[in-house]
């Protein structure tokens, strides 16, 4: 297992104590902030200097929790992957012998019905019978249900989904341009806060 980072904390009572001094920290931030009105111009500049303020330290807190985590991230998919293998080859087992089992299964089956359709005698039904396999201790059946498309013209309207990630792609690249019959494309102004940019 790797070491963890010359700048993450080396301990969990590090960490907490990492994780309560940014705690303090945005509490006093925050105090400050919600006794500002914006009223007037000054005001106005105060707020943006507050809100770069939080910018900047939502930054660091991440930055402190990223490094506190890498480790243990890296560790995770360390032992996941050497799990890998094992977990790929009893999948592949697995679906190996029920394919088998109900091969045969079925296979008895379409023996018995065919034994049974043409028995005479109460013994032609004793032996069609016999065909029949038991159930091993262990092994149990249960419905599992699926569907698939059939026509897909008759499916009605409801049970179709937009394509939100598509149309969200979209409106991204086109912006106004975009037309979709039925979709509207709405433009939002939001302020974003980064420290450092002048206004233009």
């Amino acid at each position: 297992m790797q070491q963890a980072d010359q700048n993450s904390p080396a301990t969990v009572e590090e960490t907490m104590a990492v994780a309560l001094t940014t705690t303090r920290s945005a509490q006093a931030l925050l105090d400050e902030i919600l006794a500002v009105v914006v009223a007037d111009n000054p005001g106005m500049h105060l707020a943006a200097g507050l809100l770069l303020e939080i910018k900047a330290q939502q930054k660091m807190v991440k930055c402190a929790k990223d490094a506190a985590l890498a480790p243990f991230k890296r560790a995770v998919a360390q032992i996941s992957s050497v799990f890998v293998a094992p977990t790929s080859l009893l999948s592949t087992g697995e679906a190996h012998l029920k394919n088998q089992i109900q091969a045969y299964r079925g296979s008895a089956a379409e023996q018995h019905t065919r034994m049974l359709s043409t028995a005479e005698t109460i013994e032609d039904v004793a032996a069609a019978v016999e065909v029949l396999p038991d159930r091993p201790d262990g092994l149990s059946e249960r419905a599992q249900w699926r569907w698939s498309v059939g026509n897909a013209a008759d499916i009605p309207r409801e049970y179709y989904i937009l394509d939100t990630q598509r149309i969200d792609r979209e409106v991204r690249t086109l912006k106004g341009a975009l037309q979709i019959p039925g979709i509207q494309v709405i433009r939002d102004t939001i302020l974003v806060a980064k420290p450092g940019r002048k206004a233009p």
